[in-house]
Formats: structure tokens, C-alpha cells, sequence
């Protein structure tokens, strides 16, 4: 009989492959379901879009953990890096439109090779508004009747029905203007969040 031995850095190759695979698998699996659902991602988009959608599904994979150690294959998915998209264009672009079709797309992705009970949910919020209204709306209250958007991202993450808290995919509209003296101003209500 022939033992097989296998060098750390051979080892660490393998499982950065395996890695590698699955997370491709689940960014095609994201476009698939984006196309199913009637939404087509262009070439260029897909350039874009693609490498995020590649950190984040590899960061949920490795859940914080080193490269060099396998997945866990239990049902686990823990993203360490937050998937943020800048999206900007004229009025009918799309840019709603795609925020809108890809959180389900992306939750398809995850439960077909992560974690089939966790579920990604969707929270809209404009920014567009008086400085106090979005003080008001971001700052999670202490109390039973928090309409807050903070207090309904909590809720969505984990509601009372779920085993274990799931994703919430924010979208902020809106962006307002940049002019000084405006309300809101374009600096100050990054600063809100």
C-alpha cells in the first residue's frame, strides 16, 4: 500500500479551491435566480457586482475564520464583510429594480449552499427627508411602540419565528442634496448611520 501525504500549503491550496468553487457556484446561482425572476444583469453589471458578491458569499463561507481552514458544513453562513453597493443614474435606471430582485436571489444563493434556514430580508429607507424626521427614524428607542427603521431591521433579523437571526439587506435611497445649508445635507446624514 502507498501512504499519500499531504504538505499544510497543499492542503490550504485544496480547501482555498473548494472555497473558491462553492463561491462561484453561489454567484452564478445569484444571476440564475436574478434572470428567473425577470431581472437580466448585463456583462457589465455582472463585472461589478460579481467581486462583491465574491467577498461576501466567501466571508459568510469562512465566517471570520482563516482561509486555510475548511467550511463549515453545517448549515452555516456568517458574512464578515458587509456587502454595500453605491448605486447612482438617472431616474429609471434600475437601480431600485435591482435592489429589490436581488435579495431574494441572494438568499437563494445562501440557503442552496450555506444555510437553508437563514433568510435574508429587505428594509427600504429614504434619505430624503428633514434631518430631525431621520434622527428620529434611525435612532433604535427602548419602548413597545418603536416604528423606528433601526427597531424594524431588528425585527427583521430575527423574528419571533426564526431558529437563529437572519440577514437584512438596507437599502438607502435618496441620497439628498449637497448644497450647504440644506435639510438634510449630504454630510451630515451619513453621520446618522
Amino acid at each position: 500500500s502507498r501512504e499519500i501525504t499531504t504538505s499544510s500549503s497543499t492542503s490550504k491550496k485544496l480547501i482555498n479551491a473548494g472555497v473558491r468553487s462553492v463561491v462561484g457556484k453561489m454567484v452564478q446561482t445569484t444571476w440564475d435566480t436574478l434572470l428567473r425572476h425577470g431581472y437580466y444583469v448585463d456583462e457589465e453589471r455582472k463585472k461589478h457586482l460579481g467581486p462583491l458578491l465574491e467577498e461576501f458569499y466567501e466571508s459568510g463561507l469562512l465566517g471570520g475564520r482563516d482561509a486555510s481552514m475548511p467550511i463549515l458544513l453545517n448549515a452555516h453562513f456568517n458574512p464578515t464583510y458587509a456587502l454595500s453597493l453605491y448605486l447612482h443614474g438617472t431616474a429609471g435606471a434600475g437601480k431600485s429594480s435591482l435592489v429589490r430582485n436581488i435579495f431574494p436571489a441572494i438568499n437563494a444563493s445562501i440557503a442552496a449552499y450555506a444555510d437553508p434556514e437563514l433568510l435574508v430580508r429587505f428594509v427600504k429607507q429614504n434619505l430624503n427627508k428633514p434631518f430631525q424626521t431621520l434622527r428620529l427614524e434611525l435612532d433604535l428607542r427602548p419602548n413597545n411602540n418603536d416604528y423606528s427603521v433601526m427597531s424594524i431591521i431588528q425585527g427583521r433579523r430575527m423574528t419571533l419565528t426564526q431558529s437563529k437571526p437572519g440577514l437584512v439587506l438596507v437599502a438607502l435611497e435618496e441620497m439628498p442634496s449637497d448644497v450647504t445649508g440644506a435639510d438634510p445635507n449630504q454630510s451630515e446624514v451619513p453621520k446618522l448611520l
